[in-house]
């Protein structure tokens, strides 16, 4: 399913990360997930009924669920900003690793939803200020630790999509509010 929406497939070098560490939980030998994979068998097999029966949607109506599904997704991002603005300045530990893994997971969902859409949208259609500020926080805190990630994985797609949208937020925020700083003002 993930390969039909965005296109492509997983990062092969992040999920051999994920198996190595006993975290990836498409691993046939990880115990921990075996009821969790079973429910998502049972996911994907109604998922997969749902999508045969509804194959008379038009494209428009397509567009339209991608784009709730990206302000549905960028939204649960949002919740944890302040975790991020914390977590920035942090050496990297086990949490703040499992966090930037998470991360860009979950940036990489948006990144293709984003360009799943295509046209002229943009996930920083419609933003408040603030919501343009906590995305700002959320990518120094991936920019932070890019160099983490071990060098064997290609996250140029991912990087580059954050880099974009970091000069985007950041020259959104100056033209808005100038000199003035918010709470946590991530241009701080």
């Amino acid at each position: 399913m993930f390969k039909r929406i965005f296109k492509k497939d997983f990062n092969a070098g992040m999920v051999q990360i994920l198996r190595n560490e006993g975290t990836y939980r498409g691993d046939p030998t990880n115990v921990q997930y075996s009821e969790f994979d079973k429910k998502l068998i049972v996911s994907f097999l109604c998922l997969s009924i749902l999508t045969a029966c509804s194959s008379t949607l038009t494209n428009q109506e397509i567009k339209e669920t991608l784009m709730i599904s990206s302000s549905g997704a960028l939204k649960m991002l949002l919740v944890d900003s302040d975790v991020y603005q914390k977590a920035t300045n942090r050496e990297l530990d086990p949490v703040t690793w499992e966090l930037l893994k998470s991360t860009k997971v979950k940036l990489d969902i948006l990144r293709g939803l984003e360009e799943r859409i295509g046209g002229s949208y943009t996930i920083e259609d419609n933003l408040s200020v603030g919501k343009m500020n906590q995305l700002c926080l959320i990518n120094n805190f991936m920019l932070a630790h890019k160099k983490e990630f071990p060098k064997t994985l290609d996250l140029s797609g991912t990087y580059d999509w954050i880099e974009s949208k970091q000069k985007i937020f950041l020259t959104n925020l100056n033209e808005i509010l100038g000199d003035k700083r918010m709470k946590n003002d991530c241009r701080s």
